[in-house]
């Protein structure tokens, strides 16, 4: 109970400090249309009319300067590398013509993806562009060009950074992160693996020692999720995993309230889940294609070329409502060993 309330606690700060950085009085519509889905029940089709997606995972760029075989979107970093990524590289001109779509208008929290979006020219005009029209600006990177970068994004108004921990960055983040620290407090992130816990215990450790005393606000777990080129379904951490469990109580006794956890989920219950990402967020790349979920590139639409009523409730999108709405079916096959099941959204 006590590590619920921590970690309750961590995201409650966490999401206060990005409004705070954000032009909040802009932000009625997105709030009124997060407020409509909250007190809306959950259909196989949504209404469009009542509320559309809160959340929008940009891809801005198809190539990141690190490889990690790990990596959910390896699959589509790797088509990006093969020179067509400079055609699908965002600027100002296409996220504005995204943002023009009715699925897109009322979106409230923006999330900058990649490959690495530091790669792109524009991005402090991009983050710009959203923090003016009061919308929250999260990004993803691997933090290597974040600090001759971390000024400019500043001004322009980024709510929120999250750097991902690898083992290719750690001797550039040893170096930057405590400098970019004094300028903007950023967070971190961590995949989990199940045979990393078992065999690297004292290494995650020392990992979210040098990440609170570099400053970062806050440290947040995820769950490996087998959706790369060699999946290893040994590595996925479930809920009964015991050194995951005596992994958690020792980082929290360590470092109180700091840490973010993932919602492990229970394979005995996996009929019980459901994925609010289904209704709350949208992925798209900057040709406007649909991507099935933040932990997949499977397109199922495009913005441009679809008409804006299966865009939202495409056939695919509907089944997979469907699959988890019915608890007597289990989710779709994508879901069955994504951790994201056990998060309840926003």
């Amino acid at each position: 109970m006590k590590s619920s309330l921590l970690n309750k606690a961590v995201k409650i700060s966490y999401y206060a400090n990005m409004i705070r950085r954000t032009n909040f009085m802009s932000s009625t519509p997105y709030v009124t249309n997060y407020l409509r889905y909250k007190t809306s029940t959950k259909k196989e089709r949504v209404d469009t009319k009542v509320f559309t997606p809160q959340i929008a995972g940009l891809h801005l760029i198809k190539l990141c300067n690190l490889s990690c075989d790990f990596c959910s979107a390896s699959r589509l970093l790797h088509d990006g590398r093969d020179g067509n990524w400079k055609e699908t590289k965002a600027d100002i001109s296409k996220i504005k013509r995204i943002f023009e779509h009715p699925i897109f208008k009322k979106i409230f929290l923006v999330d900058l993806l990649g490959g690495e979006p530091l790669l792109v020219k524009e991005l402090p005009e991009i983050v710009s562009y959203f923090s003016s029209t009061g919308r929250l600006t999260n990004m993803d990177t691997n933090g290597i060009l974040l600090k001759r970068n971390i000024e400019d994004l500043k001004k322009a108004g980024i709510s929120s950074i999250n750097i991902s921990i690898y083992d290719e960055n750690k001797k550039v983040l040893n170096r930057d992160l405590k400098e970019i620290n004094k300028i903007f407090k950023v967070s971190a992130s961590l995949v989990l693996f199940n045979t990393k816990i078992k065999n690297d215990h004292d290494e995650i450790i020392k990992i979210a020692k040098f990440i609170h005393d570099a400053g970062c606000s806050s440290l947040r777990f995820y769950i490996y999720r087998p959706m790369d080129f060699n999946p290893k379904m040994d590595d996925v951490v479930y809920e009964d995993n015991f050194d995951y469990k005596q992994l958690k109580i020792k980082l929290n006794e360590l470092f109180p309230g700091f840490i973010l956890w993932p919602k492990t989920f229970d394979r005995n219950k996996i009929k019980e889940q459901i994925c609010g990402q289904l209704w709350q967020r949208i992925q798209v790349d900057m040709d406007g294609n649909l991507n099935l979920c933040c932990g997949s590139e499977d397109r199922y639409a495009n913005i441009f070329s679809n008409k804006t009523a299966d865009v939202y409730n495409n056939e695919i999108m509907v089944s997979m409502r469907k699959q988890f709405l019915d608890k007597n079916t289990n989710p779709a096959e994508i879901c069955m060993t994504c951790n994201l099941l056990a998060e309840p959204g926003w």
